[in-house]
């Protein structure tokens, strides 16, 4: 699908973190619903670039919130994400995460915030 293919080319970060979103280009692809999942899929298997991925998670996140059925087949294909160190792509994980309710998203949700308070609060 070429909208999955054009995530990530007009997101911006800002200096405080914040992520500024191709807001039109997220809706269209969360308007797609349950056709929109295998490409999704594909990007998170294939995905280099932090930014591609967090607009891509965005959009999934957008499409949980409209009850799009199946996005809990996304889970396999972003588990090789949850080990992955930079903290924004850690925050979306959890955000998609929580909204999906997949049962086997706790653990790695857990280990994030255990991982998290030990890094950035050392004893």
């Amino acid at each position: 699908m070429a909208l999955v293919a054009r995530l990530g080319l007009q997101t911006q970060t800002q200096l405080d973190g914040r992520v500024l979103y191709n807001e039109p280009l997220v809706q269209s692809l969360a308007n797609c619903r349950e056709a929109a999942i295998p490409p999704l899929k594909t990007l998170f298997q294939s995905a280099s670039a932090t930014l591609p991925l967090v607009e891509g998670l965005y959009a999934a996140e957008k499409m949980a919130e409209m009850n799009v059925k199946g996005l809990e087949q996304l889970y396999p294909a972003l588990a090789r994400w949850n080990s992955h160190p930079d903290p924004m792509i850690q925050m979306h994980l959890a955000r998609f995460y929580r909204k999906i309710n997949e049962p086997k998203t706790f653990g790695p949700m857990l280990s994030t915030a255990v991982n998290y308070a030990v890094n950035m609060y050392p004893m």
